[in-house]
């Protein structure tokens, strides 16, 4: 009877312990160069960034990652620029081993911002883009009217990586 019970203790640990889904860690970009190249014809315009993928930023490694979502995008402008040629945006990720996922999106831009932060869905799996060696950063922005010259801002990405130990 007592064997039963360690046998059955041992199981259920186990159990719960193959059941772990891991540890959620922030991955952060900050201050992400963006530009999209001029002339800018009204619709939409992108701008497109390659990034190589550190885990060492989470003390992990491509083959324990379990999840990854997008947590916030913010895209700025200095001084006193603002947003207000655009009617709306739009955040996807993309590579060669992975296919397009739209992970936010803004649309109406709100008047006057030189500052905005993207709506984010919840639903966008991004784990396959984290078990890479890098991956295409891209938004796309609808312009209300030609602009003749390049337009370039910064976006601070951060996303939730779930990782097993």
């Amino acid at each position: 009877m007592k064997l039963f019970k360690i046998i059955s203790c041992v199981f259920v640990l186990a159990l719960i312990c193959s059941c772990s889904s891991g540890v959620d860690k922030a991955y952060e970009i900050k201050g992400l160069e963006l530009t999209m190249e001029g002339p800018l014809f009204e619709g939409p315009n992108s701008a497109s960034a390659v990034h190589k993928v550190n885990l060492g930023q989470l003390s992990s490694s491509a083959d324990k990652v379990k999840g990854a979502t997008l947590k916030s995008v913010v895209l700025y402008l200095p001084d006193s620029l603002t947003f207000d040629d655009f009617s709306d945006f739009k955040f996807q990720l993309t590579a060669d081993d992975a296919a397009m996922t739209e992970a936010a999106q803004l649309n109406p831009v709100p008047a006057g911002s030189s500052r905005i932060e993207l709506q984010v869905s919840s639903e966008a799996e991004l784990a396959d883009f984290f078990k890479l060696d890098e991956f295409i950063i891209l938004i796309d922005g609808n312009l209300k009217e030609e602009i003749y010259d390049n337009f370039s801002f910064k976006a601070d990405l951060v996303f939730d990586v779930k990782v097993s130990e």
